[in-house]
């Protein structure tokens, strides 16, 4: 009885222990120089830090299943701004071999960014990825026209994760699946433009969506 009772003792341990594996991110960032990095989690309000030695930013203890983003920050203080551009969810593609997302894809959701009617008066894709059947896109939101309660000069700006079907041959944008990056209300446009410039936006399709029992790797695409 005693032995049954270690063994189930054990296992409820190791599962326990399963539950709670962390994950590891590294990034191979070649020979760009990096004083910081840190990675935020789509559903956390505090960022894991990463070491940086080697040519590589390693992340340790990141959840399973969490979408991350990550700001490098070189020397010069800008910042690059890794963002997780995979699917919004786990569901499978609608084809297992969609073909490469065309030119007339990439114009129709531009479209699409441009006419979308709301309190912003600037739409404008910063990236865009994805296949002929699904993508995602940086997306910058500006207001920096007059509006109600407007101080000054004072600017709205966000930086949002957008995501779109091909629907019956049309592509039509993915509601309520918003991401937001970043919300700022800006007291003047030299702010506005300052932050602006200090930060390169880098989508990853791959890599940044921590899966189970796997360590992920991303390499940093070369800056232009």
């Amino acid at each position: 009885m005693m032995r049954s009772t270690c063994t189930r003792q054990l296992a409820f341990l190791l599962i326990l222990a399963g539950l709670a594996r962390a994950e590891s991110l590294t990034i191979d960032i070649g020979d760009a120089p990096m004083k910081s990095a840190k990675a935020l989690g789509a559903g956390s309000k505090s960022a894991t830090p990463g070491t940086v030695a080697d040519r590589i930013v390693r992340f340790d203890k990141l959840l399973p299943g969490e979408r991350y983003d990550v700001t490098l920050t070189p020397p010069d203080g800008k910042q690059l701004r890794l963002i997780d551009l995979s699917w919004h969810s786990d569901a499978a593609p609608a084809s297992p071999n969609p073909e490469a997302l065309s030119d007339d894809d990439k114009a129709e959701i531009t479209s699409i960014v441009k006419e979308i009617k709301s309190f912003m008066n600037k739409n404008d894709i910063v990236q865009l990825v994805g296949n002929a059947d699904r993508a995602a896109a940086i997306v910058e939101l500006t207001r920096d026209t007059d509006f109600h309660a407007r101080a000054g000069d004072e600017i709205i700006w966000r930086v949002e994760v957008w995501y779109f079907e091909n629907q019956a041959g049309g592509w039509a944008k993915v509601q309520q699946q918003n991401r937001v990056i970043e919300r700022v209300r800006f007291k003047t446009r030299t702010e506005y433009d300052k932050t602006r410039t200090s930060m390169q936006w880098i989508g990853i399709e791959k890599g940044l969506h921590i899966v189970r029992g796997e360590d992920a790797r991303v390499i940093l695409p070369k800056q232009g």
